[in-house]
């Protein structure tokens, strides 16, 4: 009578079998058969990271919680956040602006890793830009 350990390995060496086959091929062949347009694909990267530095201009306590209030940030250290109506307001404007310009890039032309990023920034996105349709409150 086998037990469990016997099973487990049983399990693990017709997992192997079955993906030999795939793992035969070299890793270069094993990759989605049509990659980003690279002209897009960089588009996108330079777009998230604008996002991610205007977000830490804007949030210097994530700045600092990141461990990011250096260099160029470094005054972010003596900052807090600005929880302002105004600043509410300024956020919002962000989030569409950001939507637009999202937008302009062409999804199509992105996969794999890229069209995820594309993806979830998107939903996002979307998301805060329904709540601030819907509801008048701050950020």
């Amino acid at each position: 009578m086998a037990n469990r350990r016997e099973l487990m390995v049983g399990a693990a060496a017709a997992g192997t079998l079955a993906a030999a086959p795939v793992l035969a091929k070299p890793a270069h062949k094993r990759i989605a058969p049509h990659a980003s347009d690279p002209k897009a694909a960089a588009k996108l990267n330079a777009l998230l990271d604008d996002f991610m530095q205007r977000s830490l201009k804007r949030s210097p306590e994530t700045a600092t919680g990141l461990g990011l209030d250096t260099g160029a940030l470094a005054a972010e250290k003596s900052l807090l956040d600005d929880r302002s109506l105004a600043a509410s307001a300024r956020d919002k404007a962000e989030n569409f602006r950001r939507q637009k310009e999202l937008a302009a890039i062409d999804r199509r032309a992105l996969s794999g890793l890229d069209a995820v990023n594309y993806d979830v920034i998107a939903y996002v996105q979307d998301v805060q830009a329904e709540a601030d349709r819907q509801f008048d409150y701050g950020g």
